[in-house]
């Protein structure tokens, strides 16, 4: 009955990770599967690199944004030479890699083109264009003051613009 009862809440066990599909180039009986993981593993922390960091500036490295194949052999614990381009699946391995990085770098380029918020300018931008505000506000006070008085004489009667001695 109790059990009926908290039913909706669910289990408290975390639900469990679908199994990745894996290419059929992946094997677990070579590097493959080490390599395809460790390029997994750096896709996501650039991924979190691209979406902490959004001025060109620390877009510098290439390092920072882009997965080398050396950081994937120091991941797999062997060298870059023979796991790009001596082994079976070397070719597939790389063009695996090489569309990762295309991914990658189309994500910076978006990064950086999305321009938003007080955050990603700089102080000087920001004071200058807080300047430049003050001074348009002020001015479109005075615009809107002599308006509503230029307004409120031309509706006055005759009568009273005469006796305030006001010319039209």
């Amino acid at each position: 009955m109790i059990d009926d009862y908290y039913g909706f809440l669910g289990s408290d066990e975390p639900e469990r990770d679908e199994p990745l599909s894996l290419p059929n180039w992946v094997s677990q009986k070579n590097n493959s599967h080490n390599s395809y993981i460790a390029i997994e593993d750096l896709r996501k922390d650039k991924r979190n690199f691209i979406r902490r960091n959004g001025l060109k500036s620390s877009y510098e490295k290439k390092s920072n944004y882009q997965i080398q194949k050396a950081e994937v052999a120091r991941l797999v614990g062997c060298k870059p030479q023979p796991l790009f381009n001596s082994c079976s699946y070397s070719e597939s391995l790389t063009r695996y890699l090489d569309d990762v990085n295309k991914e990658l770098a189309a994500s910076r380029e978006r990064r950086i083109a999305s321009k938003g918020g007080l955050r990603q300018k700089k102080k000087d931008d920001l004071v200058k264009e807080l300047q430049e505000t003050k001074v348009n506000n002020e001015r479109l006070l005075v615009d809107t003051i002599d308006a509503v008085f230029e307004r409120t004489i031309n509706n006055l009667p005759l009568d009273v613009r005469r006796k305030l001695g006001v010319k039209s």
